[in-house]
């Protein structure tokens, strides 16, 4: 009996001793395992292997919350869904990064890829201008966040070809109702380019355009004073030959109303 308790007493030892050896190799080996996944995460990224890249970061992710590279990881999974074409995915992951991160040195990088993903999702102009318009408020908000870093000048311009993009959209509408004479319509979009999207090349379009509109219409001094600020603003313009004749026709057709009435 004396003999069958001693062994017992030491199986429980054993046991307790495996237990807690067990326990600090497994702690040693998920302090590794951050390092190891990590690295096996970067030769899938780079092989161009994106798929097996996100399942990788997404458990990632879970178990090793409090690794240093978390933004990292973050940002690769938005790398990936970008680079798979996915770009309402990438907005999202994007988005996160700099919501969960801000203090993160990828933040900048994120905001302004956020911006790139909406415009990758930018139609042509002829359909809805929802995603257009995102980009927009991506890039501004880039700007505005990082107003003093390099990528400040290549936002800048995606705003300019997307407000272009918008403006040529309402520029077309308003030509499609000016050809068929129906010039209020026209006008409404003419003159939403001339408001809204002044600093584009669309503008001096609508303007030429809605001085013809008004000479269609027999408003002559509309049409004049539309010509002539043509010319003033937009003198260096491709179309200003054509504006000046327009616009010597428009005085003629007005000093010939006048005379008649």
């Amino acid at each position: 009996m004396q003999l069958a308790s001693s062994i017992r007493t030491w199986i429980v030892l054993l046991i307790i001793i495996g237990l807690f050896s067990g326990c600090s190799g497994r702690k040693k080996w998920e302090d590794v395992q951050a390092d190891v996944a990590w690295a096996k995460i970067q030769k899938y990224y780079k092989k161009k292997r994106y798929l097996d890249a996100i399942d990788h970061l997404e458990i990632f992710l879970i178990n090793h919350s409090g690794a240093p590279m978390m933004d990292s990881a973050q940002f690769y999974i938005a790398e990936c869904h970008y680079n798979l074409k996915e770009y309402i995915i990438s907005a999202s992951e994007y988005e996160k990064l700099y919501m969960q991160f801000p203090q993160s040195p990828l933040a900048e990088q994120a905001e302004y890829k956020l911006g790139m993903s909406y415009y990758e999702l930018s139609p042509k102009y002829s359909l809805d201008q929802r995603f257009t318009e995102q980009a927009i408020s991506a890039f501004q908000l880039y700007i505005e966040d990082f107003p003093e870093t390099d990528g400040v000048k290549d936002a800048v311009e995606m705003i300019d070809v997307c407000r272009n993009k918008i403006a040529r959209k309402a520029y077309e509408n308003g030509r499609l109702y000016q050809k068929v004479k129906e010039f209020h319509a026209a006008g409404i979009y003419f003159n939403n380019v001339l408001d809204n999207f002044y600093d584009t090349i669309y503008a001096p379009m609508s303007l030429y355009q809605r001085a013809e509109m008004h000479v269609a219409n027999d408003e002559y001094s509309e049409a004049i004073e539309d010509y002539s600020v043509f010319l003033d603003k937009y003198g260096e313009h491709d179309w200003s030959v054509k504006a000046l004749k327009a616009l010597n026709r428009a005085r003629e057709k007005a000093k010939k109303t006048k005379v008649e009435e």
